[in-house]
């Protein structure tokens, strides 16, 4: 049996889904998970606000546009509560992310919830000498 593909042979491999632009803060869904979620940017400072984890859900954010005024923040929760470790940032933890420059288009990131406090985050791009490579940040 055929993989599901966009010539319509079932459902698609892997759904796309836009997120909202009417907003700066958007907070991503139960609906929001399994897909690759595409951004096309904001004129003013963005933040993308992850729900309270659960081991297993997962979100992936791919940026196809640049960010104008500061790079878009990923928040794990402004309380601290909950909080991200960055694969490969070194072992260091923190409530939110962003990527280390407004040049986001063309960067990706994948987050997992691995227990009911913490998300790890995986770029899928870049090498450690890519300024676009995710930093940890505060809310």
């Amino acid at each position: 049996m055929p993989i599901g593909s966009y010539q319509g042979l079932g459902a698609p491999s892997v759904p796309v889904s836009f997120i909202s632009t009417a907003s700066t803060a958007y907070t991503l869904t139960q609906d929001d998970q399994g897909r690759l979620l595409i951004y096309n940017g904001q004129s003013s400072a963005a933040r993308f606000n992850l729900p309270t984890p659960e081991a297993g859900m997962s979100y992936e954010i791919f940026f196809n546009s640049q960010a104008v005024s500061s790079a878009t923040k990923i928040i794990a929760n402004a309380l601290g509560t909950y909080d991200i470790v960055v694969a490969g940032l070194g072992g260091s933890t923190a409530v939110a992310v962003a990527v280390g420059t407004t040049a986001e288009l063309g960067t990706g990131v994948k987050f997992i919830a691995i227990n009911d406090t913490r998300w790890a985050a995986f770029q899928t791009f870049g090498t450690s000498l890519d300024s676009r490579n995710l930093e940890s940040t505060t809310t």
